[in-house]
């Protein structure tokens, strides 16, 4: 399947011009050793989310659950 078929109708994703434009939010354990996920904001909006394991990550920008991302909601944080 294309990848296209599982984007959220009306996404357009625009080049990343800027490396202001894409942060990384690294979560940490208590104890600052343990990595618990990483947020991945584009234009200050958040976009996608990877935890140890998780194979593939999470997106806000897919429909449906698929090869290269699963859907990420307010469940899958």
């Amino acid at each position: 399947m294309n990848p296209n078929y599982f984007l959220k109708a009306g996404i357009n994703i625009a080049p990343i011009v800027n490396r202001r434009e894409l942060l990384c939010q690294w979560t940490m354990d208590s104890n600052g050793k343990e990595l618990l996920k990483v947020d991945i904001i584009i234009k200050k909006v958040l976009t996608g989310r990877l935890k140890p394991g998780d194979m593939p990550g999470y997106s806000t920008l897919v429909k449906m659950d698929g090869p290269l991302a699963k859907v990420l909601t307010e469940v899958s944080y």
